[in-house]
């Protein structure tokens, strides 16, 4: 049996193991300076944890009635895993 995933609120102190998951995940990863401008923007910055390890992100821009979405990673590692599955 698989553990849960927590979804919450990404903060400055999570920047680190963001950008280590981007670096493991992308071959053109953002940088720490781009995730920080996100927070400070205000965009809506989540993270992704299961059993306390930070393995996923996604950075939202909400505004005017739409979303946009300008950033989804899972850790490599954690690829292929159904992360990204919806059960109904």
């Amino acid at each position: 049996m698989t553990s849960r995933v927590l979804f919450r609120n990404m903060t400055m102190a999570d920047l680190p193991a963001v950008v280590s998951n981007e670096n493991s995940a992308y071959f053109n990863p953002w940088t720490l300076g781009v995730f920080s401008d996100c927070l400070e923007s205000n965009y809506d910055c989540w993270v992704m944890e299961r059993e306390g390890n930070l393995i996923g992100h996604g950075i939202l821009n909400v505004a005017a009635g739409e979303c946009h979405l300008l950033n989804v990673c899972v850790r490599a590692e954690y690829q292929r895993s159904g992360l990204g599955a919806t059960h109904g």
